[in-house]
């Protein structure tokens, strides 16, 4: 996940938790405090990576790392660390009640990053493979649209504020219930397409919940397919070679920043392979945006033959 949508998960937590609490009851449980906490919790994992930002002069490894609070149990440990700090220094409020509004304002953002392609590394540290339910569009901008209308409803129009707060609830509720009923479809749609040689992946094509985008991950190429979920597929599929020049390729991912790269960054990358003169170039970029009107995230690597003298560069990573 690159440090956009890690943002932009932690706006979309901070307005669901602004426009709760607005409802009586829970203001009056939760309180200012609580709420600054619950904000806190939500920008944990934000919070670690402008950390790491400003701190480090490697901003290859920086993005191909994988951020420290997006591992559940240095999150929690963080959340418990605070909430016994700000318990007995802050509040007479016992620690747990700290440590609730810390932990609430975490797990919205990660239930948000979990229901993205981005997914969320759950299992760490002892593995960095992420788990996702990838039925809404990373960022969820779509939702920020909606919900920033409504929270400044909330000031303007203070007699139907009683009435906002539970229509941003159904409001969220539905972008959640789109995104799942059309990737069910889709998925039930190209369910014949797996094969024993073969995955298949459904993700939403870009922030809209309009498009889909069907990859079919074989042992060296892959097929692209882009679709709605109640029409016909859109011409193609597309197929593309995972790698144009592959035992110079697994050469290259003895580099530990082109494997981290390749496994954890990317979800589906395509490794394009140059050798000019006395210099490799190796390009790397996601399947879907190989021939797109604007590039996507690119990693390049160009290095002299003998694979010293390396130069890395990286374009589009917010």
């Amino acid at each position: 996940m690159i440090e956009r949508d890690l943002l932009l998960n932690s706006t979309a937590a901070i307005l669901l938790g602004t426009l709760a609490w607005h409802y009586p009851a829970l203001r009056r449980s939760w309180g200012r405090r609580g709420f600054a906490l619950y904000v806190l919790g939500t920008l944990l994992p934000f919070l670690d990576t402008a950390v790491q930002h400003v701190t480090t002069d490697d901003r290859i490894g920086f993005l191909s790392a994988q951020p420290l609070f997006q591992a559940p149990l240095y999150g929690l440990a963080l959340i418990g660390a605070l909430a016994v700090l700000v318990g007995f220094a802050l509040s007479p409020r016992p620690a747990l009640a700290m440590a609730l509004g810390l932990g609430a304002g975490y797990a919205a953002h990660v239930v948000l990053s979990l229901l993205t392609p981005a997914g969320w590394p759950l299992l760490a540290p002892w593995t960095a493979e992420r788990i996702a339910l990838p039925i809404l569009p990373a960022g969820h901008v779509l939702l920020l649209l909606v919900l920033f209308p409504l929270l400044i409803a909330t000031e303007a129009l203070p007699r139907w504020r009683r009435w906002i707060a539970p229509a941003a609830g159904v409001l969220a509720g539905a972008y959640l219930l789109a995104g799942a009923v059309q990737w069910g479809i889709v998925t039930y749609r190209v369910r014949g397409l797996a094969t024993p040689e073969t995955t298949v992946g459904v993700y939403p094509a870009g922030p809209w919940l309009a498009r889909w985008l069907v990859v079919e991950e074989g042992p060296e190429r892959y097929q692209l397919r882009r679709m709605y979920a109640l029409t016909d597929p859109l011409p193609g599929p597309e197929t593309m070679p995972r790698w144009n020049d592959e035992p110079l390729f697994l050469k290259l991912l003895g580099d530990p920043v082109v494997s981290r790269f390749y496994f954890r960054v990317f979800h589906h990358p395509v490794v394009r392979l140059d050798v000019s003169g006395a210099q490799i170039t190796l390009l790397m970029q996601e399947v879907q945006d190989q021939t797109p009107l604007v590039p996507g995230p690119t990693f390049y690597l160009e290095s002299d033959l003998s694979g010293r003298n390396r130069f890395y560069q990286l374009q589009r990573f917010d």
